[in-house]
């Protein structure tokens, strides 16, 4: 792993329920300056439960267990266009109801950033499904808002 060298900024493991503890490194911003906020599960081609998950620094402390699992619950599913809106519900059912609003703010802003992302590098299938994401998060926050001001 000579191009993470320089770049972890700390390395731990992470207890991710039915998923198990995994090893996750905390790593530079500058990894992926392309993409703020990263959260990432590099996949082993040679051991198909295993892989590396990377976060990037920037990700608040208490939605980076949120943000990988996001990415475990994702390279498990079956891929398809709404493999992100099924891994989105799987995780936001972990997500207590203090952090649900500003959770949700993380995670829209993450995605719109992921689907400029994945646009830019010509990955059109990512970005659609990325996008479904999007606009189902959207759609509770809005819903969520509505709900405490209506």
């Amino acid at each position: 792993m000579a191009y993470l060298e320089g770049m972890v900024v700390k390395e731990m493991t992470m207890d991710f329920g039915t998923w198990g503890e995994r090893p996750v490194l905390v790593a530079k911003p500058s990894l992926m300056p392309e993409l703020e906020g990263f959260a990432v599960l590099v996949k082993d081609v040679e051991n198909e439960a295993g892989g590396l998950l990377l976060v990037s620094a920037d990700v608040p402390e208490e939605f980076r267990p949120l943000a990988l699992l996001q990415e475990i619950i994702e390279a498990w599913l079956p891929e398809g266009p709404t493999s992100g809106v099924s891994a989105a519900k799987y995780v936001l059912e972990r997500v207590c109801e203090e952090l649900m609003d500003s959770f949700l703010g993380y995670r829209i802003g993450y995605l719109e950033r992921l689907v400029e992302f994945y646009k830019i590098r010509g990955e059109s299938a990512l970005a659609k499904r990325a996008n479904l994401s999007l606009v189902y998060l959207k759609s509770l926050a809005e819903s969520r808002t509505a709900a405490t001001t209506g």
